[in-house]
């Protein structure tokens, strides 16, 4: 036998998300072209074709916006909306 769920209204509804990683607000924003450079040692070190390389610093050239946790709510919060209009 199938599962069913029903949707009632109760009222109003909020639901909060919270992100906790340093980074999602960079995900979410994007970032700017900005330098890196080393913060515990003298350069930073990383494999680049094939071989180790050392830099003291690098330009990146910044990240476009990915607002995907967003965009999935937004949607979400439409589908909620939809059933609860189909209510009786």
């Amino acid at each position: 036998m199938a599962s069913q769920t029903r949707v009632t209204p109760a009222g109003p509804y909020r639901l909060r998300v919270t992100v906790n990683t340093p980074y999602a607000s960079y995900v979410r924003s994007g970032t700017a072209p900005h330098v890196i450079r080393p913060v515990r040692g003298k350069a930073l070190t990383f494999i680049w074709h094939g071989r180790r390389v050392f830099f003291s610093r690098v330009r990146h050239p910044g990240t476009l916006a990915r607002p995907w946790l967003a965009l999935a709510f937004d949607r979400f919060g439409r589908m909620v909306a939809d059933e609860l209009r189909r209510l009786p």
